[in-house]
Order: structure tokens, then C-alpha cells, then sequence
């Protein structure tokens, strides 16, 4: 199986938040253009309500890539909500002010615009983990997790 088939079969939920509307197309367009289901928010607070509804309704974000400096509740505030009602989730924040950085909350960490040519492989090494799916970034292949006999 090819990693575009393994992302058609097996696509993963990605919610990105950044304030700049030119940002979020390209991440979506970038995300989408590897099967993923993409939904976005202008804002922290925005984020947050569609993070809350999407696990109401039994489909949560696998990932969420959120920017750092946003009104209204900050991408760090977002990180902290996010891995409070759901630990497993990944969340990579896509910032200016990346480099030197830590976070407790941050699965990683990633420099725009530099990021973003990783953005696509870290979505994937990183939502894979969170959904407990075993995947080959070498391969790009998406197999079952092996269970002991």
C-alpha cells in the first residue's frame, strides 16, 4: 500500500488554527492534498468549541496545529485545553517564535516558514502515534499495530 492509499483509507482528523486567513489555506491545502479531513479556526476560542463539538459527536481531531500568537486564548492556552480533554491528541505548534521554545503542551515544535516543508510528514509520524496506528514514514506504509500471540 502506497502512503497516498494509506491516507485515503486511513485518514486522519486535523484541526488548524492560526489567525492569518493565508496561513490557514495553505495548511489545509498542504494537509488536504494528503487525504487528511481539515477543518480551521481564526481564532483560539473558535478552536476550541469546534475541539469540544468534534468529541461530542464521536469524531475528535487526531491532530491539531495551532499558532502561537493569536487574541483571545493563545495557541499555548489551545495546547493546555486540548491535551486537558484529550491527552492522546497531537498538537504541533506552527510559529514564528519557534526556535528555543518549549511546552509542556507541544508534541512539537515548528518555525514558519521553515515548518512548514516538515508540516506534512510530522502530521503523520505524530497523528499515527495518537491513533495508535503503526506507520513507516520510510515505507509510507500504514499497517495494523502487531499484537502479541
Amino acid at each position: 500500500m502506497t502512503m497516498v492509499e494509506a491516507l485515503v483509507a486511513h485518514p486522519l482528523r486535523v484541526l488548524v488554527v492560526d489567525d492569518e486567513a493565508v496561513l490557514r489555506r495553505l495548511v489545509r491545502s498542504l494537509l488536504e492534498r494528503d487525504g487528511h479531513r481539515v477543518q480551521t479556526a481564526s481564532s483560539g476560542d473558535e478552536a476550541l468549541l469546534l475541539f469540544a463539538s468534534a468529541r461530542a459527536i464521536g469524531e475528535p481531531f487526531d491532530v491539531v496545529v495551532t499558532d502561537l500568537t493569536m487574541p483571545g486564548t493563545d495557541g499555548e492556552g489551545v495546547a493546555n485545553e486540548v491535551k486537558r480533554a484529550a491527552p492522546s491528541t497531537a498538537v504541533i505548534l506552527l510559529t514564528g517564535f519557534g526556535f528555543g521554545m518549549s511546552g509542556q503542551s507541544f508534541d512539537r515544535i515548528l518555525g514558519k516558514p521553515e515548518g512548514l516543508r516538515v508540516l506534512r510528514a510530522t502530521v503523520l509520524e505524530l497523528g499515527r502515534a495518537a491513533t495508535s496506528r503503526s506507520w513507516d514514514p520510510a515505507e509510507g506504509l500504514d499497517l495494523p499495530a502487531s499484537r502479541p500471540a
